[in-house]
C-alpha cells in the first residue's frame, strides 16, 4: 500500500527512526510501535486488510 505523509517528520520517523528537528522527539516505546503500524500499513493487501486490525479505524 502506498502512504502518503503529512508532515516529514513522520516519513523521517518512519524510515529512519528519528526526526532531524529537536521539536519532534520521542520515546523509544513509541517510535518503536509507530514504526510497526506503518511497516503494517506497508505490507497490507488492500484497505480491507486494515478491519483485522482494530485499532487502525473507528466506528
Amino acid at each position: 500500500m502506498k502512504i502518503e505523509f503529512e508532515h516529514e517528520y513522520l516519513r523521517e520517523l518512519s524510515e529512519e527512526g528519528k526526526a532531524s528537528g529537536k521539536k519532534y522527539r520521542f520515546q523509544p516505546k513509541v517510535i518503536k510501535q509507530y514504526r510497526k503500524v506503518v511497516d503494517l500499513l506497508y505490507d497490507a493487501p488492500n484497505t480491507e486488510y486494515l478491519y483485522l486490525h482494530k485499532s487502525l479505524y473507528k466506528k
